[in-house]
Parts: structure tokens; C-alpha cells; sequence
């Protein structure tokens, strides 16, 4: 059995400039209906249709009174208007409001001509028609002006902007049943191994293993804006294994593979890729995941990930995320930062390398799920990680230090 040398000399920061910027965000686009686009991103600029309100409504259950009736009105000076009649969301009173006159108005429904502010009916005193006021009202009082919130042809939606459940619901208000967003970039993700068998009731033979890593990979692009195009795991034959990337290629917009990127006999990544396109880096800086290797094709990019599921995971959750987003016109990548302090005692097993520490963040303090670069344990339980340099080799228990809050991993 051969193995070749892999010297990594590229760190993290390093990866993860070379991989952005060769992204190069989806151009296409789709009209989506508004209910069904929250989390996808604007690709064009809305103003809107309508002033929200689209005309003077009250914004409390009360009684619309004109002010000047009300003057110099107090608990010991109160003043009696006559109820003329009841306005209901979705109603419109037929006529201007006379002088010592007064309706009984919902929320949202429109104020009529003439008056100009709205009591709250537990400020009064009702005795039949008879609506007794007692305190003070000034103009504008409980009422919100046409336009208000949002005039006639504000942009409500910048272009590249995520929606959000609040812009939705703008977006609605506005008038709008749809809207243009960015297409979501199709990933393909892909598997090498011969000893890889799909997930299913079959007996797995002897010496083989159920491939695993294109499911966790998806679970990780998809809630990230892209959509996982899996494709068959493919034997250790490099002509095998190059049709499959190219067709890969052609049907996504960048490619995921996960095994074939080490340095035994049958890891073959580093002598396909360059006929497939050009190598950015092979081998990084960090464990676990050091050999990580990325490449450029037709202006996609080719990220060959450990076969390990957490070496692959761990290393996706810092290169392919981001780079993801940002084929999906999302900012950033997927993270909040965080300062945690360490539940206990942690090694470090990095030896001049970055290190990857998954970890689950409860509060202000957190603790690592790490226990092995093969076992997928290690991230069940995480919600986070932090990446750690390569002069750090231990964590105390009390340890104050950095993490990156993940809401894709799940768990609060």
C-alpha cells in the first residue's frame, strides 16, 4: 500500500479567503408567492403599491370624537356626545361626524370625517347613547395617519436583503401576493469509498460501512440556502471518479465530496482534481480535517472533504457554510459570536495545527463534545465551535474564550 506526503502549509484564514473568492452568488432568480419566501433573499428592489395605512384608522376600541367638542373637558367638567352609530373593522361611516356627536369605533377600522382622535372606551362612561368623557383627548390621539407607517412608493425591500417574517408581512400589506428572489445554488454532493454502501434494510457485509456524510452534508447546506443535489457514492478508480465530479459540475453550481482527499493509495482527489480544474490548496492547517483539499472549475468550486464524518463535518462547518451563503446571497456564516466560559478541562490535540472544538454552548458557559475525528458523536451534541490556534494546547475548566453559536446544528 502507497501513501503520498501531504505537507499542509495553508491555514484556516487562508482556506477560507482562497475558497469566497472564487464564489460567485447565483444570478438566477424565481417568483415566489410572499407567504412561501421567508429566509430566501430579495432580487430586486420592492416599493410599495399603497400607503400602510391606506387611510386614517384607529389603532384602540373607543369612541371617535371631534377634540374641539371635548375642550377644556377633566373629571370634575365632563362633557356628554351623542353615539350616532358603530364603525367595524372593514366599515366606513357615511358621513362627517356633527358637532356633539360621537361613534363607537373597532381597532383598524377607519376614523370618519370630521373627527380627529379616538377614546379608549374604558375612559368613558356609557348610559345608552349617551357617551360621557372625562378626560383630555388632544388631536391625533389613538389614531394612525394614512401613510403613517409606510407612504405610497417607499422601498420597503432592498435588493439582496433575507427575508424576514416582518418584511413578509410587509410585503402583504403592501400589496404585493409575490416576489422576486435568488434561486437557491444547487450543491452537488458527492461520496467516494469502496468500501461505502447506501443506508437501507440490506444486510451490510463484512468490512463495509453505510455511507453517511452526503446526508449530514445536506443537513447542513440546506437550512444555509442551498439545495442538496446527492448523487451515487462512486468506487476508487480515478476515471470513475472524474466523470462523476464533471457531471457533478454540470448539474450544480459547486460541488461537495467527502473521502478521497488523504494520502493513502486510494484517495484520489489530488490527482483528479487538476484535470478537472485548478487546485486552491490541498491539506490545511487545522484538526481535525487537515486533508482538506479545494479546487476551481468553469468558475465553481470543488470542496474534497475527509472522509471521517467529524473531520468532514468539522471542516464544513467553516468552509462549506460560508461558502454556501454566500453562493445564496446570505451574509455571513450562520453564526452569532459568543463568550464562553469552559464547563471543565479540555485538551487539545491540534500539535502546531488551528484546532476545530465542537462544543454545546448552555448560557455563558460551554463544553466540548469532542471525543475522536471518526466518531460523528463528537457533534450530536454540539450547537457551536470555536476554532482555537495553533499555539493553543489546552482549555482550563473556567477558561474564558470565543465560540461561534451555530442555529443549524439544532439544540438551544
Amino acid at each position: 500500500m502507497e501513501m503520498h506526503r501531504l505537507d499542509p502549509r495553508t491555514s484556516v484564514p487562508e482556506a477560507l479567503r482562497a475558497v469566497l473568492s472564487r464564489i460567485r452568488p447565483v444570478e438566477r432568480t424565481e417568483l415566489l408567492a410572499v407567504p412561501t419566501a421567508a429566509g430566501r433573499v430579495a432580487a430586486e428592489d420592492v416599493t410599495s403599491r399603497v400607503p400602510v395605512p391606506a387611510f386614517p384608522c384607529s389603532h384602540v376600541d373607543g369612541y371617535a370624537v371631534r377634540t374641539r367638542d371635548l375642550k377644556g373637558v377633566s373629571a370634575t367638567r365632563p362633557v356628554n356626545l351623542r353615539m350616532v352609530g358603530a364603525i367595524h373593522a372593514g366599515e366606513c361611516f357615511p358621513r362627517a361626524l356633527a358637532a356633539g356627536e360621537t361613534v363607537a369605533i373597532a381597532t383598524g377600522a377607519p376614523v370618519p370625517h370630521g373627527a380627529d382622535a379616538v377614546e379608549m372606551f374604558e375612559n368613558v362612561d356609557a348610559t345608552g347613547r349617551s357617551i360621557q368623557f372625562s378626560l383630555n383627548v388632544v388631536p391625533g390621539e389613538n389614531v394612525d395617519p394614512a401613510g403613517g407607517d409606510l407612504a405610497s412608493g417607499t422601498r420597503i425591500v432592498t435588493q439582496g436583503t433575507p427575508l424576514t417574517p416582518a418584511l413578509i408581512g410587509l410585503l402583504s400589506l403592501a400589496g404585493y401576493g409575490q416576489v422576486r428572489v435568488y434561486a437557491r445554488p444547487v450543491v452537488g454532493v458527492l461520496s467516494s469509498g469502496n468500501e461505502l454502501r447506501p443506508p437501507g434494510p440490506e444486510p451490510l457485509p463484512y468490512g463495509k460501512v453505510f455511507e453517511a456524510n452526503s446526508a449530514a452534508l445536506s443537513a447542513l447546506i440546506e437550512p444555509n440556502g442551498g439545495v442538496p443535489k446527492v448523487l451515487p457514492p462512486v468506487r476508487d478508480v480515478a476515471s470513475v471518479l472524474e466523470r462523476a465530479l464533471r457531471r457533478a459540475l454540470a448539474a450544480s453550481d459547486m460541488v461537495v465530496v467527502s473521502g478521497g482527499s488523504s494520502v493513502g493509495e486510494r484517495d484520489l482527489l489530488h490527482t483528479v482534481l487538476p484535470r478537472v480544474g485548478t487546485v486552491l490548496f490541498h491539506g490545511v492547517k487545522v484538526r481535525p480535517g487537515m486533508p482538506t483539499i479545494a479546487a476551481e472549475s468553469g468558475g465553481k468550486v470543488i470542496l474534497g472533504m475527509p472522509g471521517h464524518p467529524a473531520s468532514c463535518l468539522s471542516n464544513a462547518l467553516w468552509l462549506l457554510v460560508p461558502a454556501v451563503r454566500k453562493l445564496s446571497h446570505l451574509p455571513g456564516d450562520g453564526t452569532s459570536r459568543v463568550r464562553v466560559r469552559m464547563a471543565r478541562d479540555t485538551p487539545l490535540h491540534g500539535h502546531g495545527f488551528s484546532t476545530v472544538v465542537p462544543l454545546r454552548i448552555q448560557g455563558e458557559t460551554a463544553r466540548s463534545t469532542f471525543h475522536g475525528s471518526h466518531f460523528i458523536t463528537s457533534l450530536h451534541p454540539a450547537n457551536g465551535y470555536a476554532i482555537l490556534p495553533p499555539a493553543k494546547r489546552h482549555l482550563r475548566q473556567g477558561e474564558s474564550i470565543y465560540a461561534r453559536r451555530a442555529l443549524f446544528l439544532g439544540g438551544a
